[in-house]
């Protein structure tokens, strides 16, 4: 995919596309020189896509919108340089999920979890 090709990449905007799909992410773990990542209209229902970026140690700000699933918040990585978590859902987050992103997250100041 055209995305590993821009290694140097540090801000990735994906609306409506294939590419923002659980599956997808795979494309992403290794922009490693990525600081922002906001991702729109997509669907992340078990987790495995957004445990990928673990491995995005510069990541300072995340946005997803779409449906979020409280199974794929639980398998957020701990990402230290995160300063803004921002989740538009349309299905319910689980308190003590917010909770533990709270934990895993030090550098972010507030979770934003817009939900039904």
């Amino acid at each position: 995919m055209f995305l590993a090709d821009l290694s140097q990449l540090e801000d990735l905007k994906l609306y409506n596309c294939n590419a923002c799909s659980e599956n997808g992410l795979r494309y992403i773990k290794d922009l490693t020189k990525l600081k922002s990542l906001d991702i729109q209209a997509t669907t992340l229902t078990d987790g495995n896509g957004l445990a990928l970026l673990g491995g995005l140690r510069k990541l300072e700000r995340i946005r997803l919108t779409g449906r979020i699933t409280d199974r794929t918040l639980g398998r957020m990585p701990g990402l230290p340089l995160l300063q803004m978590f921002d989740v538009t859902t349309d299905v319910p987050i689980q308190a003590k999920t917010i909770a533990r992103l709270e934990q895993i997250l030090p550098a972010v100041r507030n979770v934003n979890i817009k939900q039904p």
